[in-house]
């Protein structure tokens, strides 16, 4: 009798490693599986991966991280932020601080909190560059670059991206780097200039597809922002083309800020050629798009926007 008892609870213990081994298997099958997605830039099936993982794992960083990644990317930033939050106590060595801090200083700078933005790009940046982490510095750099161009400080945010600009080790880092450089030129009433990084980066990206398959997302947003820099020359006509096929890029990938994007630029175009009816269709596609993602300071913005043409009508 004492034997069958023993043989039982080996048989117990035995099913236990098992189902515990399975468990551990298909959580780290999830992980790998949803960062892939990440890497293809098909950010709906890995934000499911993802969820999918935090419920097999709550406390996992790796799910966290991943899951965060993928509402970053498609413009659920609040959530993003949550899921970065949740990471950060399971970030257990300073590769992992300085990637999650890196995360939360995007985050909160896309729903307009810049001074949590630059809270974590620092911390993020200091740790970057005592690892030697080249990549993630010149993202930090980026980062904060953004940030004071999203103030106005457009000497400052130029600054940084030139800094950034010998630190980036792919071709789509580099093109970012060029289109940020294009935002600050334009901010400053350089649309020339900015047309040229725009269209330098757009280069780099096509020349880089012929060799690595390119990057999709990062040629979406330059395409946008090339055709706001053509409505500043009044390049109407192009200004369309490139609008448009950068926002049938953004719709594929769901990216709900450079959907909103896409919308306001339309917006002004059609302002500035005297269609207000089709202004007004575009530009509040947009500004219920930024209140979706919590972009308050654009969503005011752009109602403004709408205000304005109403009353000129």
């Amino acid at each position: 009798m004492k034997m069958i008892k023993m043989k039982y609870i080996s048989l117990l213990v035995l099913a236990f490693i098992f189902a515990f081994t399975v468990k551990a298997y298909a959580y780290d099958s999830l992980v790998n599986q949803c960062f892939s997605r990440i890497d293809s830039q098909s950010y709906m099936s890995a934000k499911k991966l993802g969820l999918m993982a935090v419920e097999s794992n709550y406390k996992s960083f790796n799910a966290r991280l991943c899951l965060g990644e993928a509402n970053e990317n498609l413009g659920n930033y609040k959530v993003a932020i949550s899921e970065f939050s949740f990471a950060v106590p399971a970030a257990n060595n300073k590769t992992r601080k300085m990637l999650v801090y890196n995360w939360l200083g995007s985050a909160y700078h896309n729903i307009g909190n810049q001074k949590e933005a630059f809270k974590y790009d620092s911390m993020s940046l200091a740790l970057a560059r005592r690892a030697n982490d080249t990549s993630l510095e010149s993202n930090d750099l980026n980062n904060i670059g953004t940030i004071y161009l999203s103030e106005g400080r457009y000497a400052k945010s130029l600054h940084y991206y030139e800094e950034s600009l010998p630190l980036h080790v792919t071709a789509s880092g580099l093109a970012v780097t060029y289109g940020n450089i294009g935002v600050a030129y334009y901010g400053m009433g350089n649309c020339p200039e900015a047309i040229k990084y725009q269209t330098k980066a757009l280069n780099l990206l096509n020349s880089d597809k012929n060799k690595n398959g390119g990057d999709y997302y990062v040629t979406a947003v330059n395409l946008i922002n090339l055709g706001g820099d053509n409505i500043c020359t009044k390049n109407y006509s192009r200004a369309n083309i490139d609008i448009t096929e950068g926002l049938t890029m953004v719709k594929k990938i769901g990216a709900k800020k450079w959907i909103a994007t896409g919308y306001r630029y339309l917006g002004r175009l059609y302002r500035n050629e005297g269609n207000n009816k089709k202004s007004l269709f575009y530009y509040r596609k947009a500004h219920k798009m930024y209140r979706v993602i919590g972009s308050s300071g654009r969503a005011h913005d752009t109602l403004m926007m709408i205000n304005k043409i109403k009353e000129n009508r």
